[in-house]
């Protein structure tokens, strides 16, 4: 059972940890699973696709039993001998589940927008930029509503909602 107060948070970080202890098995935590694999312990989205821990280890941190990994995905500095290390803990697995399945979300939105004849022209996060003539403005921001919250079987449920906003250059 989850504890009350970090609910989801939680149930990431204990399926992380059983994976960890218990590798090639699959532990699901919600609508993703942890694997480790070799020296990667990898998070599988709802679509398919993984988020790789590498080298990652359990140790016995301030906080009790953590996840170390390798954060490949930074630069080491010139003088630095080895890649630089992170501790996994549960509101990173949160945030990185997260941002991931939004992501996934986008990046099909972007495909079904290419496949209605919609030009974008660039995306900033969650907005999706758009270019027409003033004429064709409103039917082409439905046109790109209805891509965007088309929901991709995996994400059957995912609460999804867009404003359109439409205006003569980019704002915020």
């Amino acid at each position: 059972m989850a504890h009350k107060k970090y609910g989801w948070w939680a149930v990431l970080q204990r399926a992380a940890l059983r994976a960890m202890n218990a590798p090639g098995r699959s532990y699901p935590a919600g609508r993703v699973s942890f694997e480790k694999q070799g020296s990667n312990l990898t998070m599988l989205l709802p679509s398919g696709r993984r988020l790789h821990y590498p080298m990652a280890k359990v140790v016995e941190g301030t906080y009790g039993v953590e996840i170390e990994y390798l954060k490949a995905s930074w630069k080491p500095k010139a003088e630095a001998k080895e890649w630089p290390v992170a501790r996994l803990w549960h509101g990173v697995l949160a945030e990185n589940a997260d941002q991931a399945v939004c992501a996934d979300l986008l990046r099909e939105s972007l495909v079904r927008a290419e496949g209605a004849d919609i030009p974008v022209i660039g995306h900033v996060h969650d907005e999706v930029i758009t270019e027409s003539d003033t004429g064709r403005a409103k039917s082409q921001g439905r046109a790109l509503s209805r891509c965007m919250v088309a929901l991709p079987a995996w994400a059957e449920g995912f609460p999804l909602k867009v404003e359109v906003d439409i205006a003569p250059r980019f704002r915020k």
